[in-house]
């Protein structure tokens, strides 16, 4: 697969790629904080098969494959989980699942 080079890319998309990159990595970052205060059973679970989509604005977007998922995470874990968000982006004002 042919992959274009950082320095070929339009700036618009370069800064985009960049910033899609620094959120995944947040994202890791998140997860391995979510995962040391709720300890590994518990975050293996919930957010074992959370799906990182992007951050738009002052959003993360993030997916889970159920609703009864979907619903336990907001009810149980939403405030923490933008805590988490917010300690690495403090510009982040929302989660939505």
């Amino acid at each position: 697969m042919l992959q274009t080079p950082q320095s070929c890319l339009a700036p618009a998309a370069a800064t985009a790629e960049v910033r899609a990159d620094n959120d995944r990595r947040a994202w890791e970052r998140v997860r391995a904080r979510l995962r040391a205060e709720i300890g590994e059973e518990a975050f293996s679970s919930w957010f074992g098969l959370v799906k990182f989509e992007g951050v738009i604005g002052e959003t993360v977007r993030l997916s889970v494959p159920t609703r009864f998922l979907k619903s336990w995470i907001a009810s149980h874990y939403s405030d923490r989980v933008l805590a988490c968000w917010k300690d690495e982006e403090p510009a982040v004002r929302r989660v939505d699942l």
